[in-house]
């Protein structure tokens, strides 16, 4: 006596045969039509040999990542990955180059009263993003509020303060030297370089200028550069150096 597991195995098994038959003629046609299409790819683009290797690297991964489920999931993992590493980088440096390309603008413009009233915004939004660490309680609020988005949340927000700053130092300096209000050795268009060089100087320990044999970009020679590289190491670079230091204890403090 035939049970139903016995009735119904046969065209169980016919149709896990015929299924299988039919993923494996699935992949042949991918293969085949992906074959095709760099085929044709190269044909077009033998003036550029990289640009069709890419793109059948691309498409031999997306026909393993179809048959292999764990190939997929692990181009998943690295695709997140990337876009993850992508969005940091964004948000590392897509501020500084908004900054650069402001600080540009300002000094391309003629008019010194609205020279004057861009560095008045802009310094008002500096001070803004300094004031948040300018104490210690105020950058652990800061980190306990940032913290959550991410571990490198914190040091993004520090670097970004400092290189938004960078910029802005260095263009009122340019704005002021091209207006004779205060004069330097060397090339003008190293004044950012300038800041970032007494940062680096200012770091405990590294030496960084001394390891990397980088010598000052410019040189002054009068008080009122002075005072201005002042404000920039009173207003940048302690409040963001001990924001790095800061964030370190505050990771280590926590369990």
């Amino acid at each position: 006596m035939t049970t139903a597991t016995e009735t119904t195995s046969g065209p169980a098994r016919t149709a896990r045969h015929l299924s299988g038959w039919k993923l494996w003629l699935a992949r042949i046609v991918m293969l085949a039509a992906c074959g095709a299409m760099i085929a044709a790819f190269i044909r077009e683009s033998i003036s550029d040999p990289w640009l069709p290797v890419f793109t059948g690297a691309l498409l031999g991964l997306g026909v393993l990542a179809a048959i292999y489920p764990r190939v997929g999931r692990m181009l998943g993992t690295a695709f997140t990955g990337y876009m993850l590493f992508t969005i940091w980088m964004l948000v590392a440096f897509a501020p500084a180059s908004v900054a650069i390309w402001i600080a540009r603008k300002i000094e391309a413009q003629p008019s010194l009263s609205l020279q004057t009233a861009a560095f008045i915004v802009w310094a008002a939004v500096l001070s803004g993003a300094v004031w948040f660490l300018a104490t210690e309680e105020r950058r652990t609020r800061l980190f306990d509020f940032l913290r959550p988005i991410g571990v490198f949340a914190p040091v993004a927000y520090a670097t970004n303060v400092l290189l938004l700053a960078v910029p802005f130092f260095g263009s009122l300096t340019r704005v002021l030297l091209a207006r004779g209000v205060i004069h330097l050795t060397g090339n003008p268009e190293h004044a950012m370089d300038f800041y970032l060089w007494h940062f680096l100087g200012a770091i405990p320990l590294l030496k960084v200028n001394e390891t990397l044999l980088w010598d000052q970009p410019l040189a002054y020679h009068e008080a009122r550069v002075g005072w201005l590289l002042l404000l920039f190491k009173l207003t940048v670079i302690i409040p963001v150096i001990a924001a790095f230091r800061g964030y370190w204890k505050y990771t280590h403090a926590k369990p």
